[in-house]
């Protein structure tokens, strides 16, 4: 599942892959995926994409920057990640 809560020309994203089928690269499919259909909606009020990653959660942190996302924000528990879209 993939989820963006849109605010102030920001989309935070937040995605899931069941733990079954964990380790297919099907998280970095459902990210790209997600963000292209967040892009053919064509919202003028969305330039970005946000997403917050656990240091430990590799796969993730993988995804994102596999993306062109870049780490523009890092504290003890997590990294932040931005693409702009527009």
């Amino acid at each position: 599942s993939i989820r963006f809560d849109i605010e102030n020309s920001e989309a935070k994203v937040s995605y899931l892959i069941d733990p079954l089928f964990q380790g297919q690269g099907l998280g970095t499919a459902l990210l790209a995926k997600g963000i292209a259909y967040l892009n053919k909606l064509n919202r003028e009020d969305t330039c970005r994409v946000v997403g917050y990653v656990k240091k430990e959660n590799i796969a993730s942190l993988k995804a994102f920057s596999r993306l062109g996302f870049s780490s523009i924000d890092e504290d003890v528990c997590q990294v932040k990640f931005v693409k702009h879209i527009r």
